[in-house]
């Protein structure tokens, strides 16, 4: 198998910093995305709940709500665990 090696002087053309401004910008434009998502997503959840209230939509959108209402990973709280009690030991 061949493999592509390089040296220290020509491993990238970027310096760190230019680097770092690159991964700043990208995590930046997945978080814009990532609210626009929500942000449409929230919007057509509303919508439904709201055609939902009339009898002839509500038999078609109830399993639609309550399959957003099961995939919302933000609403949701998280689940807190209690710290597990320690087991009383007997001494013999």
């Amino acid at each position: 198998m061949r493999g592509v090696y390089f040296t220290y002087d020509c491993v990238s053309p970027y310096d760190a910093d230019e680097l770092r401004t690159i991964l700043k910008n990208v995590l930046t434009a997945n978080t814009v995305r990532r609210q626009r998502i929500g942000l449409a997503a929230l919007q057509t959840y509303k919508i439904c709940e709201q055609l939902a209230r009339d009898e002839t939509h509500a038999s078609q959108l109830s399993e639609h709500i309550s399959e957003m209402k099961r995939l919302n990973r933000f609403g949701r709280r998280r689940a807190t665990t209690s710290p597990a009690q320690p087991q009383p030991t007997t001494q013999q």
